[in-house]
């Protein structure tokens, strides 16, 4: 478990300095390598995808959107064939399954997207990709017996899948831009309206990385995560004053949001 804590943690990191909250943009490739390394996962992929999200949230052109397993519109759900469409219709109840299998995805998706780029560079990701891979294995194996070492890698992924999912899915998720026309060309509404605050205290900037504060942060993507709370102030009365929807709960409202919302999409599967 505290495993699983320390890689969530260090890949919340990784989504800082790609944003550039912590080193400036000379450093991306020490910032690539060091990422690829340590997690084992593509940075530079990651990057382009999350800033694809960052640009349209909750719409057509958000990547984050389109996922294979379950729907977040009733378009999506409609349209769901076989094993999709099993999924999808049990899909808040399935979340937490699904989430187990993340951390895996999220290197295959990784070797994907390196392979399909130039030659050097993609050599370079997918080798610091392997060496981490090979010394995580090694480790388990060399110091422990083999079916330990296989039930403690599936249980550090499968923990660690299940916080950055549960971290990720409440940002967004129920909040999608499709079912409020007319924001689409307003650009702070867009930001705004279709994002989610987490409301506690230091604990909750801790768990998610300053990701709580995810209003702020697609306003601000390159603030430090510790002033985000100090842009609140401004933020929040700025957008209530426009009759901007600024959604903050606790923790347990949010959860409950999503799976209302996964419940009413995964009926259009039926």
């Amino acid at each position: 478990m505290l495993l699983a804590f320390a890689f969530g943690q260090a890949g919340l990191l990784m989504h800082a300095l790609a944003h550039g909250q912590i080193i400036g943009s000379r450093w991306q490739g020490v910032l690539y390598a060091t990422t690829d390394l340590l997690l084992g996962w593509c940075t530079k992929g990651w990057k382009l995808k999350h800033e694809a999200h960052h640009a349209s949230p909750n719409s057509d052109e958000d990547p984050d959107i389109h996922l294979g397993f379950i729907a977040l519109t009733h378009a999506q759900a409609q349209t769901k064939q076989g094993l999709y469409r099993f999924t999808t219709r049990y899909q808040h109840l399935l979340l937490p399954l699904l989430l187990l299998f993340m951390a895996p995805h999220l290197r295959y998706a990784s070797i994907r997207y390196a392979l399909k780029q130039e030659m050097a560079w993609a050599l370079v990701s997918v080798c610091l990709m392997g060496v981490h891979m090979a010394a995580y294995l090694w480790m388990l194996f060399f110091f422990l017996p083999i079916w330990t070492a296989i039930a403690f890698a599936a249980v550090h992924n499968g923990l660690l899948g299940l916080y950055l999912g549960g971290a990720f899915v409440v940002n967004h998720t129920g909040r999608p831009i499709e079912e409020r026309p007319g924001i689409a060309g307003d650009y702070l509404r867009v930001q705004v309206e279709t994002a989610r605050n987490i409301s506690g205290g230091w604990w909750a900037t801790a768990l998610f990385g300053g990701l709580n504060f995810q209003i702020e942060h697609h306003l601000f993507s390159g603030m430090p995560h510790y002033n985000l709370r100090k842009a609140t102030g401004i933020v929040r009365p700025f957008c209530e004053a426009r009759d901007i929807t600024y959604r903050s709960v606790g923790l347990c409202a949010a959860y409950r949001e999503v799976y209302r919302h996964l419940r009413d999409v995964a009926q259009a599967a039926n």
